[in-house]
């Protein structure tokens, strides 16, 4: 009797463990798949992120519409060939004028050049004493321009070499009365599709 009831109490206590353990494998696949459905909902907003798109360079058409409608544009640009005159150097005549709304004191122009085949040209001033640049800065001081109006006519950068067959030119930049300054913010569009490289037409 004794040993009956010994073998019923190991059956019993047998029973209660494998419950046990069979509730601890339902609670760790619960936890699993709770873990599973995580990973998917990251995986799905990875997914679904849009894509940023690379900025796009402009064409040299794009670039000419965009800078005829800023505040101070090129209006006419001109090579004034002075061979005529003894000892006068030619110029690269850049006629810009002030839409801008204020009065402009100072303006900044960038030039570059090609020669007769469409290569780039590094520009030398009369007086430069280096081998020049692709990208030639020129300041215009005390302009003193009013809105409405041009400046640049019969004038322009003295220039020292001669084989300059075509060139291009932009506003940098310019100061206002009250010291404000105006940068481009197409200038370095400019500089990409110009600055040492060669012309396509």
């Amino acid at each position: 009797m004794l040993i009956k009831l010994l073998i019923m109490m190991f059956i019993v206590a047998g029973i209660g463990v494998s419950t046990v353990s069979c509730g601890s494998n339902n609670n760790t696949n619960s936890t699993s798949n709770v873990m599973n459905n995580q990973d998917s909902t990251n995986v799905e907003d990875k997914v679904s992120e849009p894509k940023k798109e690379d900025k796009k360079d402009m064409t040299s058409a794009e670039l000419d519409e965009a800078l005829n409608n800023q505040p101070v544009k090129i209006i006419r640009t001109e090579y004034i060939s002075q061979e005529d005159q003894f000892l006068r150097p030619d110029l690269l005549s850049a006629v810009f004028q002030n839409d801008s709304g204020v009065d402009i004191k100072n303006a900044v122009l960038g030039y570059v050049a090609w020669d007769s085949n469409n290569l780039p040209v590094k520009i030398q001033s009369q007086y430069d004493f280096t081998d020049g640049e692709y990208f030639k800065k020129v300041n215009y001081s005390d302009v003193n321009l009013v809105n409405g109006a041009s400046y640049g006519e019969n004038g322009g950068l003295s220039i020292g070499n001669d084989n300059i067959a075509k060139f291009k030119a932009i506003v940098v930049s310019y100061t206002d009365f009250d010291g404000n300054i105006w940068d481009n913010p197409l200038l370095e569009e400019f500089q990409k599709l110009y600055e040492d490289k060669k012309l396509a037409e």
